[in-house]
């Protein structure tokens, strides 16, 4: 069985990492590990992740919290056929709703969000082919809901941030170095990201 994202491997590699590192053992001991909060797979996750696009947490967690409490589970079927007057009520935007229209389309037309490639690369394309799903979505979608290992985000502004002071740099790397600087990680990038997006929310940088 294909080995996935869990609190157990989490750290236990960050242990591993923490022995050669001493960022990452003094991130560790500042902050703990990072509470890996795995979703269910299908629409509502990835519906979920559309929503907070570039935006607040709270402010799109109250934004959920309104569509749920306006048409209740989030399936292909009910955003499909809700108005669009109801999702702008909620506070979604235009081009939000007309993403989450898309994706519930794509849904219902033949996307299986419980069948996607296994190979990582052909899994974002094939999510990026839905409108309003960019690159950020897509692996945030695979490191939450699918649990795979290996995903990097390095367009993420905190994965970059906190990237460049792992490596003790004096300017914040853009995402094609990001890209770079992440692959001493691999195959486990995903638990650096979780790592990282930990230390980021937590510790105030310069």
């Amino acid at each position: 069985m294909k080995q996935s994202l869990c609190q157990q491997n989490i750290e236990q590699k960050l242990d591993q990492w923490a022995a050669g590192n001493h960022l990452i053992q003094q991130g560790l001991h500042q902050f703990g590990y990072p509470l890996y909060q795995a979703v269910e797979r299908g629409v509502s996750s990835l519906a979920r992740v559309i929503v907070g696009q570039q935006l607040h947490t709270k402010v799109a967690d109250g934004i959920w919290q309104k569509l749920v409490c306006s048409i209740g589970d989030i399936t292909a079927d009910r955003l499909l056929s809700v108005d669009a007057a109801i999702l702008r009520q909620c506070g979604l935007s235009p081009s939000k709703i007309a993403y989450l229209k898309d994706l519930a389309m794509r849904s219902v037309s033949g996307l299986d969000l419980f069948a996607l490639p296994e190979g990582d690369d052909d899994a974002v394309d094939l999510l990026m082919s839905v409108h309003g799903i960019g690159r950020w979505t897509a692996e945030n979608y695979l490191i939450f809901a699918e649990g795979r290992l290996d995903i990097w985000p390095a367009a993420d502004l905190g994965i970059r941030i906190a990237t460049g002071y792992l490596y003790q740099l004096s300017y914040r790397p853009d995402m094609k170095e990001t890209r770079g600087l992440g692959d001493i990680f691999r195959p486990y990038r995903s638990i650096m990201a979780l790592f990282l997006w930990h230390q980021y929310r937590n510790k105030n940088f310069c």
